[in-house]
Formats: C-alpha cells, sequence, structure tokens
C-alpha cells in the first residue's frame, strides 16, 4: 500500500506539479521583467548606444571594402563624406543633443510608463517631451555638420548644382539629396539652408505625445503640395488596468502548482518529515529544470545572434547585403539585452523556488531529528 501510496504521488508530482511549477516561474518571471520600469527605462539607453556602432560599422565596411562591398555608390559616397570628418557618429548624437534626449527624457519618461504599467504607481497619462529633439533636430550643431559633410562630398555636375541652387533658395527641405558637394554655394549658405528647412520639419512633430494612447500617424499633401503628419490616439485604460491586476497579482498562480506538489507529497508520504521532504524535493527540482533552460535559451539567443561561428548566423547573413547584416547584427545586440531583461526575473525567481525547496529540506530532516529525541 506504502509503494502504491509513493507511486501515484511521485506521478502527481512529476506531470502535474512539476510542470505546472516549471511554467508559472516561466510565465510570471518573463511577465514581470517585461513589465518592470527599470527594463523600461535601459531600452532607450540601449537604442541609443547602438545607433552610433550600426553608422561607425558601415563607414568601417566601406573602408575596409571599397570595391567588393555590394553597398550602392551613392551611399558609399555619403558614408566616405560622414568618415572625412573625422568626428565619431557617437559625439554627433551627443553634441547635437540626441544622446540627451535619449537618456534622460525618453529614458525617464519610460521609466514611469514601466511604473504605471506595474502598478508601481497611479494611473495617469505618460507624455514623451519631444521638444528636446526638436531641438537637437534643428540645432545649429547638426545643421553646420551635415554641411561639413555635404562639402567632403565629390564636385556635383552642372545640372545638380543648379538643382542645389534652386532647392537652397527655396529653403524647403530635400527628401533626397544629391551626392555631391555645390560648389558655388558656400558652407555658410548651406548651414543656413539646412537649418531652415529641420526647422520646418520638426514644426509637424508634436510637442509631447502621450505613451499609454495608441498613435497611428496619418499622412497628408498641404496647400503647397508638401507632405504632413496628422495624429490619432486611442485610450488605453482598460487594458492597462488589466495588466496592472495581473502584475500585482501574478504571485498568487503559484498557488496552483504547489497546490498539486502538496497534494502529490501529502499522497506519497503522509508524515510530516515525508510530506516535507517530497514537497522540498519537487519544488528544488523545477527551481532547477526552470534555472537550467533560462542558461540553455540565453546561451542559444547568444550563439545565434552574435557568433560569427554560428551555423544559423553564417547561412543567415549570407544572404543579407553587407548593410543588412550589420544592421542585422546590432538588431540582434539590441534584441539580446531585451531578451536578458526579459529573462532576468525567471532566473530570480527560480532561485528563490530552489532556495524553498532547499528548506522544506532541511526542515524535513529537522523535524525527523526532533521526532526521533
Amino acid at each position: 500500500m506504502n509503494v502504491l501510496r509513493k507511486i501515484i504521488g511521485a506521478l502527481v508530482l512529476l506531470f502535474v506539479g512539476i510542470p505546472i511549477l516549471f511554467g508559472i516561474i516561466w510565465g510570471v518571471g518573463v511577465a514581470k521583467g517585461a513589465l518592470s520600469s527599470h527594463f523600461y527605462r535601459e531600452l532607450p539607453q540601449i537604442i541609443s548606444s547602438e545607433i552610433p556602432n550600426i553608422v561607425d560599422e558601415l563607414i568601417e565596411e566601406v573602408r575596409e571594402n571599397p570595391t567588393s562591398s555590394d553597398m550602392d555608390e551613392q551611399s558609399k559616397r555619403w558614408l566616405e563624406a560622414i568618415y572625412k570628418t573625422g568626428v565619431p557618429f557617437k559625439v554627433v548624437m551627443k553634441e547635437s543633443g540626441l544622446t540627451s534626449w535619449f537618456e534622460e527624457d525618453f529614458s525617464d519618461s519610460m521609466y514611469l510608463l514601466g511604473k504605471v504599467i506595474s502598478g508601481k504607481a497611479d494611473y495617469k497619462p505618460v507624455y514623451l517631451s519631444l521638444e528636446k529633439l526638436k531641438k537637437a533636430i534643428s540645432s545649429d550643431y547638426l545643421a553646420d555638420y551635415l554641411s561639413t559633410v555635404v562639402k567632403n562630398l565629390p564636385p556635383c555636375s552642372q545640372t545638380e548644382e543648379k538643382f542645389w541652387a534652386l532647392e537652397v533658395s527655396k529653403k524647403d527641405f530635400i527628401d533626397n539629396f544629391p551626392d555631391c558637394n555645390p560648389q558655388k554655394i558656400d558652407k555658410k549658405s548651406l548651414k543656413e539652408f539646412f537649418k531652415s528647412s529641420l526647422q520646418m520639419k520638426v514644426k509637424e512633430i508634436p510637442e509631447k505625445v502621450d505613451l499609454l494612447s495608441d498613435y497611428s500617424m496619418g499622412v497628408g499633401v498641404d496647400s503647397k503640395g508638401r507632405d504632413f503628419f496628422s495624429w490619432k490616439y486611442r485610450d488605453n485604460e482598460r487594458r492597462i488596468n488589466f495588466i496592472r491586476a495581473f502584475n500585482t497579482y501574478s504571485y498568487l498562480l503559484f498557488i496552483i502548482p504547489f497546490s498539486f506538489i502538496f497534494l502529490g507529497a501529502i499522497i506519497a508520504d503522509s508524515t510530516l518529515p515525508g510530506f516535507l521532504l517530497w514537497s522540498g524535493g519537487a519544488t528544488t527540482t523545477g527551481g532547477v529544470l526552470s534555472l537550467l533552460l533560462h542558461s540553455l535559451v540565453s546561451g542559444v539567443v547568444k550563439a545565434v545572434g552574435i557568433l560569427p561561428s554560428s551555423s544559423f548566423s553564417i547561412y543567415y547573413n549570407s544572404n543579407l547585403s553587407s548593410v543588412e547584416a550589420i544592421v542585422n547584427k546590432r538588431v540582434m545586440e539590441i534584441f539580446n539585452q531585451i531578451l536578458s531583461g526579459l529573462f532576468s526575473k525567471v532566473s530570480h525567481i527560480s532561485f528563490t523556488i530552489i532556495l524553498l525547496g532547499i528548506a522544506l529540506i532541511a526542515f524535513s530532516f529537522l523535524v525527523k531529528n526532533e521526532r526521533g529525541k
């Protein structure tokens, strides 16, 4: 009879209690990671740090493989002109104010967004100020930098020179700049042109946006035939409140697996030391399996996305152009960092569960020794 009870109890633990515990650890862990305010704060910083890397690697590709690179000639000329400025793109972002906007305004707003979504702050609109971004785009530094880049391009043909002269005189934004240096236009005039055209362009950007609303961007044409953007949004309070409630009470989901673990344990052994031993063993097993999968997934993601020796990476990147391969590499780097943030809570919860299981096992021996005295 005791053997049969142990078999039934073991089956309940093995096929019900432990799998459900494993699933809840991952479900709650990923949800907690995705709703962490610190995770939200780090996203803009991750993005801003990778943008200069993309530009620098594209320039390096052109410099090292000027003839073999499959990049189009127009892109090569622009990247060569950027290289000739002697200013790393990281410095351009910092001096123009773009880095400051990413790491301060954007990052702080995302942090507050995470707190609201996770239920750590009252529900209220979370506004992302775009004022500093607009100033950065239309800054004197960026206008001067763009004029320097243009002056590093090869000389224009007569037709291209006329095109530049016409556009500069209109002071309107050019969607596709000719990849040449208009020698009849001095750098000061180019800077004024970029300054005025960028100022005109940023007027289409709103002063702020509510991050808790759904935004859709529409494109229209004004009276002068130029494109303009319109914004529509929908409030998400009901959906946000559901997420907040789930995040607040998600740990209660552990009642489900532990109910089955305790049931299986009491079937296997109804004595207190035996019940604690079986419960602790099952709990520890669930935590260890979860932690092992976390390590495995983290390793696989890094191998596939980063290592050039990865067979998948070689196969995938061989079908991409040099530009696409560089961008893909950096996007995967961002993706890896995002996944690390998502999975971090899984490892934390797994460790907690393992410690709980070990404590139950230790307590079972303590109770057994006390009863033996």
